[in-house]
């Protein structure tokens, strides 16, 4: 796992032609937002390769929604922290069922 995210981080670079710590932090919201849409739970388990393919196809439809909509910046990162809240309190309700 730790490859795929060098790997990443190398695709980036080469990207945008420099190399700067903070350059990937402006995909930390929507990965995680990705990452629990896709079922991995906050609490620690287990999550799948497959739910996160999931949650990232919906994060990239939801984006490419907002953009046609003409929301961009702070909208953007106020639907995705929604999406993070409603996903881990959706977790949570479901832990406490089982």
């Amino acid at each position: 796992l730790g490859f795929f995210a060098a790997f990443a981080g190398i695709l980036v670079s080469l990207e945008v032609l420099y190399f700067w710590p903070s350059t990937g932090a402006g995909y930390l919201l929507r990965t995680m937002a990705s990452v629990f849409l896709g079922g991995t739970s906050v609490f620690g388990g287990m999550g799948t390769i497959f739910g996160t393919f999931i949650g990232c196809i919906i994060i990239g439809s939801l984006e490419a929604g907002i953009i046609s909509v003409g929301l961009m910046g702070f909208w953007t990162q106020l639907i995705y922290g929604l999406v993070i809240v409603i996903s881990v309190g959706i977790h949570s309700i479901l832990r406490r069922r089982s």
